[in-house]
């Protein structure tokens, strides 16, 4: 089994998520019954190699005595979040490729539930964790688990078929041949940042692909790390979501009015969740307008991102990454 981390979110997360990753996956693959390969890709422009190395021989000790277990650091110059997820399962010595993020951390169980059904049924090629917000900061960090991308912690552990839009990139396992076979499509002269995901849950769907969801392998991602981070985030989404909007034929008017529409969706999707007694993410409702107040600066920034596509020139967005 590889297990590849991309060390690129964790440049812009609060500093101590990616130890508190590594010290759960240390603790989850040194009793893991099979040989383990972790492979750590970065980008040499973006942070030093050694800086990497120093937090690994830190943070991810791996129990002495399991000599199967390898851990390395990959080079890759100029390559980003899709693509260092592409190069490290060219680069792979294990059978079964699990993603995992320098930002999100693990639950206990978190890998048995997601490799267990690979390792299990010869049928089964590709299965997705549940990922959710960590509320756990601040009222900004509830806020967003509230209303973001990412759905409020589920309690369901099934093992369940499901579709294609039932994984995220920071958390899900897969055959490498598989993965060799489906790799997250990108293109070096498409601006989008985050697209690829959607692309190939579009693909997946498309060849009828079964994608199995693990309830039970559960991870934990962050809000935007402050403000300024948000807004970034904020544009890029609403600029990715515009590219599709036009690959699917939409003009600049009709993407315009479909980048309002999602805003105002995921803010009664906010209230929703918030008002939800099953939600661990539940709050009075004196504290929903609190909520909003964060919240609609971020999607006001969304439909800023998607008007600047359509609307504004290519060099005014296309340079937006996170």
């Amino acid at each position: 089994m590889t297990i590849l981390i991309e060390w690129e979110n964790v440049l812009v997360a609060a500093e101590d998520r990616c130890v508190r990753m590594l010290e759960e996956l240390a603790h989850q693959i040194s009793p893991f019954d099979g040989g383990v390969e972790v492979l750590v890709l970065f980008n040499p422009e973006q942070i030093s190699g050694a800086v990497i190395e120093e937090v690994l021989a830190r943070h991810l000790r791996i129990t002495p005595a399991r000599r199967d277990i390898s851990v390395r650091t990959v080079s890759a110059p100029g390559l980003h979040y899709y693509d260092l997820r592409n190069h490290g399962a060219r680069l792979a010595q294990g059978g079964i490729i699990v993603c995992l993020d320098s930002d999100v951390i693990p639950e206990p169980g978190w890998l048995s539930a997601l490799t267990s059904p690979i390792l299990t049924d010869t049928r089964i090629d590709f299965v997705g964790g549940e990922t959710h917000l960590d509320h756990a900061a601040s009222f900004f960090d509830k806020a967003f688990a509230l209303g973001w991308i990412f759905p409020p912690r589920s309690s369901d552990d099934a093992l369940r078929p499901g579709n294609a839009r039932q994984f995220w990139a920071n958390n899900l396992a897969c055959r490498r041949s598989f993965f060799l076979q489906h790799p997250y499509p990108t293109d070096p002269n498409n601006p989008e940042a985050r697209n690829a995901c959607r692309r190939l849950r579009q693909l997946l769907a498309s060849k009828g692909v079964t994608i199995w969801r693990a309830g039970a392998a559960r991870v934990s991602h962050p809000a935007p790390n402050g403000w300024r981070k948000a807004f970034l985030h904020a544009l890029v989404e609403g600029r990715d979501n515009a590219i599709i909007y036009h690959d699917r034929g939409y003009g600049p008017i009709r993407r315009s009015l479909r980048a309002v529409d999602f805003a105002f969706g995921r803010l009664k999707q906010a209230v929703r969740n918030g008002l939800d007694r099953r939600s661990p993410t539940r709050v009075p409702a004196w504290q929903l307008p609190g909520v909003l107040l964060v919240l609609i600066p971020y999607y006001t920034m969304t439909i800023a991102g998607a008007w600047a596509h359509a609307w504004l020139p290519t060099r005014i967005w296309a340079r937006w990454n996170i």
